[in-house]
């Protein structure tokens, strides 16, 4: 909380991407997460992959290619997004 403000101000300030992963999760931590742990269930991997993926996807430059020349499917495949 009071840390992540200070890290988004400094990204912020020097033109770094974000990707909030804290925001996303805080809200279905219960559901997604694991009682006195710090890890997820599937689910919550899921729901992590998916954004990063898209996260990336909307930095890199846009192209029309193949399903087999996309550089992020192989990332959401083994984070097994669907």
């Amino acid at each position: 909380p009071a840390r992540n403000e200070v890290a988004r101000n400094v990204m912020e300030e020097n033109g770094v991407a974000i990707d909030d992963l804290y925001s996303l999760v805080l809200p279905v931590r219960d559901t997604v997460g694991r009682s006195n742990d710090v890890h997820f269930q599937p689910a919550g991997y899921d729901l992590l992959a998916k954004q990063i993926a898209t996260g990336i996807e909307t930095k890199l430059p846009s192209q029309k290619a193949s399903a087999a020349e996309k550089p992020l499917q192989h990332l959401t495949a083994w984070f097994k997004v669907s």
